[in-house]
């Protein structure tokens, strides 16, 4: 299976046929009718090394492997040391204080499953840093990264995301490694993640990221009415990343997405631009 694989009609139907599914999510290769939406962020180079990165990725990368110690992480290191991190990503994206039982939730259903690999950044015994892997078949994907505000400017985040593509790339010989899509949330700003990921020796592959809604709710969320509903909701309470999600979404099903959640062409190629001088 690949993240990027054609999807067959059988697979929706049977998808929609579970409890608690309304809305399906799949990317597509974009055309004429049907153009780009979105970035899908993939590393594939066999012979990943920072020193065919630019002198700045090199340095910062640099920085956090002298400043923390870099290694995979139990689960427990991660309910025991992970929350400072977690709750600094979520104040710094300007969402609520995430509950105290997240985490240990999240261990709750994945601990047991080999797949999932955790990754950290350590400052003697505080976890600074952490990166979540999933791998599936023979390519992985970087899923969630969380970092304390106070450590950012030591770089702890380019060294984890170096070492895990890294390991996965050269040493377990993965097919290539994805960093996932860029955001479907309205009132993002995607430069700045698009520049860093495209820094860390991603390539950013213009996709079309199609959401298909159960058939028993498709009127309600096609229609502008609902998405312009949600987006002026989301805009009143900010804190709430769900109502950001939410609105975004029903703007690409219904048709009007702003600027905000689709890619703009001109500002990534002058991204990209700045990235190879």
């Amino acid at each position: 299976m690949d993240c990027a694989d054609t999807v067959d009609r059988s697979e929706i139907t049977k998808a929609f046929r579970a409890k608690g599914i309304w809305v399906l999510s799949y990317l597509a290769a974009p055309d004429d009718t049907n153009p780009a939406n979105c970035f899908h962020y993939i590393c594939k180079d066999k012979n990943y090394n920072m020193d065919d990165l630019n002198a700045n990725s090199r340095r910062d990368i640099r920085r956090g492997f002298r400043s923390f110690n870099i290694r995979l992480c139990s689960w427990d290191e991660l309910l025991q040391k992970g929350y400072p991190a977690h709750a600094d990503t979520a104040a710094r994206h300007g969402y609520s204080k995430p509950s105290m039982n997240e985490l240990p939730q999240m261990a709750q259903q994945q601990r047991s499953f080999p797949f999932f690999e955790i990754w950290g950044a350590w400052d003697g015994d505080m976890l600074v840093a952490w990166l979540q892997v999933v791998k599936v078949d023979n390519w992985a994907m970087i899923n969630i990264v969380r970092s304390c505000t106070a450590s950012l400017r030591m770089c702890p985040n380019n060294a984890l995301l170096y070492a895990a593509t890294n390991h996965l790339l050269c040493n377990e010989k993965r097919a290539y490694v994805t960093y996932g899509l860029s955001s479907s949330q309205i009132d993002v700003n995607q430069a700045s993640m698009h520049a860093y990921k495209l820094k860390m020796g991603y390539e950013a592959i213009a996709m079309r990221r199609v959401f298909m809604p159960r058939s028993s709710i498709k009127l309600l969320v096609t229609s502008k009415l609902l998405a312009l509903t949600l987006t002026r909701i989301a805009r009143t309470f900010p804190n709430f990343a769900i109502l950001k999600k939410a609105a975004g979404m029903c703007q690409q099903i219904s048709g009007c997405a702003t600027a905000s959640t689709n890619v703009n062409a001109e500002h990534i190629n002058m991204s990209q631009k700045d990235e190879t001088q």
